[in-house]
């Protein structure tokens, strides 16, 4: 069971024509409140990013599975599998062009103010909001961006702070650092990526 100040990470595997790739998310909880089910809290925030990047997503594309990690104590993952479609009528862009939103944050711990940067990369965009290359319409991705900066309270009542998480030093092992994001802004332009993350879903 996790506890109030915990960092959790929680990742998104979705599928566009057969392939796969991952977006991991950080999170600070903030409040379990009456519900303190992991399986409960990843699809309660499974289903919330769902909902607001699904207009703007080819229904070839689908989120097919969570997974849960408490990166602050030991805790035994949670796995949830859904199928859940975009909700947009035109065709997408290939798997390996996607859309960026850079999340930033500032460390604090050193407090040296050093501005930190993350990114997610959102696939399965549809045909229908690019023009040569590039977003046509920011709005659509206004909610997505609302999504990854700021504070989210679910209907288990949990409420959460998303969180980057950044290289502090190489180590071995290497140590990593968790600042609160701040802002998060859309590249316009669509990218191609050269590899894929990924991540298995094994119940």
């Amino acid at each position: 069971m996790p506890d109030l100040g915990d960092v959790i990470a929680t990742t998104f595997v979705q599928e566009l024509s057969g392939v796969q790739m991952a977006n991991k998310l950080y999170w600070r909880i903030d409040d379990l409140g009456s519900n303190p089910s992991t399986v409960d809290a990843l699809i309660d925030i499974m289903t919330e990013y769902h909902s607001v990047i699904k207009g703007a997503l080819a229904p070839a594309w689908a989120l097919v599975c969570g997974i849960y990690e408490n990166m602050t104590q030991n805790e035994a993952k949670a796995i949830t599998f859904t199928n859940l479609v975009g909700t947009s009528i035109v065709d997408s862009h290939p798997q390996d062009q996607v859309v960026r939103l850079n999340r930033y944050a500032v460390a604090v711990a050193p407090a040296d103010e050093t501005l930190r940067v993350s990114g997610f990369n959102q696939s399965g965009v549809a045909e229908e909001f690019s023009t040569r290359g590039r977003v046509n319409d920011t709005s659509e991705f206004l909610a997505l961006r609302n999504f990854l900066r700021t504070q989210q309270i679910f209907a288990t009542e949990w409420t959460v702070t998303p969180m980057s998480r950044n290289l502090q030093s190489d180590g071995p092992p290497p140590v990593y650092q968790f600042n609160v994001v701040s802002q998060c802004l859309l590249n316009t332009r669509f990218l191609k990526l050269r590899t894929r993350k990924t991540s298995l879903c094994v119940a």
